[in-house]
């Protein structure tokens, strides 16, 4: 037996898309106990974006390294900003090997932040970020 299937099917938004045209913005709260950092470069005898950066984070018996990239598709743009998974640990040892071959390091870096790093000037800027925990009252 073979069924119709209605044209209605196809005319439904997708799940991030709002039925009324405007913009939205998702936001993933992840409840893990796990730390993190976000690292920011900003160039300043290299490019100013960082475009080519390592950098290169040691914490625990780990090591992770991500290098700063432009790679975007059309009508879109990347975050430019690296981001470590430091499991239980709470500090990293960062090692920034810049585009015109300086390299740069930076001893006990705290987690859970955005710290944004100048070329030569070491930590220009630091950002926490509050953690979510399952009793935030979100549901």
């Amino acid at each position: 037996m073979v069924r119709a299937i209605s044209k209605d099917v196809y005319r439904k938004p997708h799940l991030n898309e709002d039925p009324t045209g405007t913009s939205s913005l998702l936001r993933n709260d992840v409840k893990g106990g796990h730390h993190w950092l976000k690292v920011k470069l900003i160039g300043q005898k290299s490019n100013r974006s960082a475009i080519g950066a390592t950098v290169i984070a040691r914490y625990g018996e780990r090591t992770q390294a991500q290098t700063v990239t432009s790679q975007a598709s059309f009508y879109s743009a990347n975050d430019s900003r690296l981001r470590f998974g430091l499991g239980q640990e709470k500090t990293a040892d960062l090692e920034i090997r810049w585009p015109i071959g300086e390299i740069e390091e930076i001893s006990q870096v705290a987690s859970d932040q955005l710290v944004i790093i100048k070329e030569g000037s070491g930590v220009f800027q630091k950002q926490s970020f509050g953690r979510v925990t399952s009793d935030s009252g979100r549901g």
